[in-house]
């Protein structure tokens, strides 16, 4: 065997050709593979729609939930959100503004809170609220 045997040479040739044919042949069909199955999982969540050679997808029940929740979207995008009546506007109401004994708030942490800071006399200012319930 020679490099310069023309024969040999044209023999190594066809078989690098055809290994190489053989390669590019496989990767492409995997490539194809692939891309159907992308476009599979794109279609089963809603994405975009099945091509004809898809109706089995018709039955798998991602596919059936999806559709009926991508339906379900477009009928709450369609509603308003504007209630049908206005609430009023919320206002800081003062808890001891019409109950003066305070009863109603003796649960209440801060309540208890200020109950012991009136004990002790460290609230002089508040002092002059009548509260009753005093532990």
């Amino acid at each position: 065997m020679r490099l310069t045997d023309t024969k040999y040479m044209s023999t190594l040739l066809e078989r690098l050709e055809e290994e190489e044919r053989r390669a590019w042949t496989k990767r492409r069909l995997a490539r194809i593979k692939t891309e159907r199955q992308r476009f599979r999982k794109l279609a089963i969540d809603g994405l975009t729609e099945p091509g004809p050679d898809m109706q089995d997808l018709t039955n798998h029940p991602v596919f059936r939930v999806n559709r009926i929740l991508n339906k379900m979207a477009q009928i709450d995008s369609q509603m308003t959100p504007t209630p049908a009546v206005a609430l009023p506007p919320i206002t800081e109401v003062d808890p001891f503004e019409f109950d003066d004994t305070g009863k109603v708030f003796c649960s209440y942490p801060g309540h208890i809170l200020l109950q012991r800071a009136l004990l002790r006399g460290i609230c002089a200012p508040i002092a002059k609220l009548k509260i009753t319930c005093l532990h």
